[in-house]
């Protein structure tokens, strides 16, 4: 069985360190499920994604008016992959 040295210089089994690692660090789930879009943002995502989804049906812009459908999607559903990844919120601090 390999064993790693670590900086505290004690033997540590490998599977040991997948087992630590993966305590430290949350889970994508706990990353992505939060809902992370709120307050105004999320009125200003839902009436802009739905104004150029306006614009696309009446025909007044191309088929890049479709764009409008992320941000209708996030503010509805109020969670932004972009803002997972960069740690940021817009939701009021829960108590």
């Amino acid at each position: 069985m390999v064993r790693i040295v670590l900086f505290t210089k004690k033997l540590i089994d490998p599977s040991q360190i997948w087992f630590l690692a993966s305590i430290m660090r949350p889970t994508i789930q706990e990353i992505a499920m939060k809902a992370n879009v709120g307050g105004f943002d999320k009125w200003a995502r839902i009436l802009g994604g739905s104004f150029f989804l306006g614009l696309v049906m009446v025909g007044a812009i191309g088929p890049w008016g479709l764009i409008g459908l992320i941000p209708l999607a996030t503010g509805l559903f109020e969670r932004c992959g972009l803002y997972s990844i960069l740690g940021i919120s817009t939701c009021k601090l829960q108590k």
